[in-house]
């Protein structure tokens, strides 16, 4: 499947934009064009794709074999980027992950509470992490409910706050991005930035395949540029394994 994708990055500090920018750099990275912007040391990332997703009113739903364990669906080891050393989380590592990604740890107090993501029946999940402190993380679940509901729970739920009896209190920014274009039956995605006792940067694709949910981010403390080719190379890669499976 071909990509035609163009992308951009974007630091958010607290002043004007004028006083924000110190530094823009393009360059090609795989199907992409991938601008950079630093402000106050710190860059965000988001990208425009250029193209027409699969939307779920068009989309034929049927389950991925369903008879198949989500661990037999995951993307092989050996197709993820060599920067970035997966392994597989057992089943508590997991559900922490797929937490994270909802930036909501697991047991955690959601406010306001309509904002509270839902808990899937079944989860794996692969990480894989980088020198510099970012990471990819990989996620497969079912029994989340309609994408639709997420989507428009995610983009209704702009900002809230989490609080965890260990992990202390943490507010969450999201911003929704065009989806990205693949063979998928619904998708969506969306960037994300939390501050508090907890602090990341961090962009998540999101799709339905069937009846499995694949969810992908890219994650960093903040200081780090992110990078949207990989994470969309993981995603499709993932989705074209589904795909395969039906």
């Amino acid at each position: 499947m071909a990509l035609r994708a163009s992308g951009a990055c974007a630091g958010v500090a607290d002043e004007t934009i004028a006083s924000m920018i110190s530094a823009l750099t393009c360059k090609p990275m795989a199907a992409m064009v991938v601008c950079c912007i630093a402000a106050g040391g710190l860059v965000g990332c988001g990208w425009t794709i250029a193209g027409t997703a699969v939307m779920e009113s068009d989309a034929q739903p049927g389950a991925v074999a369903a008879a198949t364990p989500l661990s037999e669906l995951l993307l092989d080891r050996w197709r993820w980027p060599s920067d970035y050393p997966p392994r597989t989380l057992t089943a508590r590592h997991a559900q922490e992950t797929m937490a994270a990604i909802d930036a909501v740890p697991p047991g955690g107090r959601v406010t306001p509470a309509e904002c509270e993501p839902p808990v899937p029946t079944e989860i794996v999940a692969v990480e894989g992490s980088r020198w510099d402190g970012t990471a990819l993380r990989l996620v497969l679940a079912r029994g989340v409910g309609s994408l639709s509901t997420r989507r428009d729970q995610v983009a209704r739920c702009t900002s809230f706050s989490a609080t965890s009896d260990t992990a202390g209190m943490w507010t969450v920014s999201e911003q929704m991005m065009p989806p990205p274009v693949v063979d998928v039956d619904d998708a969506f995605a969306f960037d994300q930035k939390q501050t508090g006792s907890s602090m990341f940067t961090a962009l998540v694709l999101v799709g339905q395949v069937g009846d499995v949910r694949v969810m992908a981010q890219a994650i960093g403390s903040g200081a780090e540029q992110l990078d949207p080719a990989v994470l969309d190379e993981v995603f499709t890669s993932q989705v074209q394994t589904l795909r395969r499976a039906r």
